[in-house]
């Protein structure tokens, strides 16, 4: 049968139990001799904010983006992450918000990674689709003094093919926290 994980501690998956030939296990009844089972695991996809914002901060190592999101708050990466989309996906900026999307390398106090000796990385793209991140330039209604992606010394950011940064305009040279 079909498991959903729902702890966000972990790698958010489905997975289902078969026998060699594929078959769903029955589990119930006693088992009286040797017999081989097989799992089969698919990464649950992340379509809100919510969604996103947990998984990074319990330290998801791949996240599949599989809708469109608005951002409203940064997103903080302190382990290694990698986010990308199995279709066409846009991350969003909020008209209200004017801070930083991605920070990699901080936490939300503005502690460095390399201090907890967490190792922050952030991998963009290399999925099957296309995910933009889109500043919203033309609609916001705040002045923006935030980056699409900010990476303190100590972070490393890879951005891969099927990757587009768009649409951000930072008016501001300063950077602000904002508290999630």
């Amino acid at each position: 049968t079909p498991k959903e994980n729902t702890n966000l501690n972990i790698t958010p998956f489905t997975y289902i139990i078969t026998d060699e030939n594929g078959n769903e296990f029955a589990s119930a009844g006693t088992v009286d001799s040797d017999i081989k089972v097989y799992a089969t695991w698919e990464i649950d996809g992340t379509d809100t904010l919510k969604e996103l914002i947990e998984r990074t901060k319990a330290g998801v190592e791949e996240i599949i983006i599989t809708d469109d999101i608005v951002i409203d708050q940064p997103i903080y990466i302190s382990y290694k992450t990698n986010i990308y989309s199995d279709g066409d996906y846009t991350l969003k900026r909020d008209p209200g918000y004017k801070g930083d999307f991605f920070v990699v390398g901080e936490d939300k106090s503005g502690f460095l990674a390399a201090i907890t000796n967490k190792g922050a990385e952030l991998n963009l793209g290399n999925g099957q689709g296309i995910l933009t991140i889109d500043g919203n330039r033309d609609n916001t209604t705040v002045t923006v003094n935030g980056a699409l992606v900010f990476a303190s010394d100590s972070a490393t950011v890879n951005i891969y093919d099927g990757v587009r940064l768009v649409n951000n305009e930072k008016l501001e040279n300063s950077r602000i926290f904002e508290h999630q």
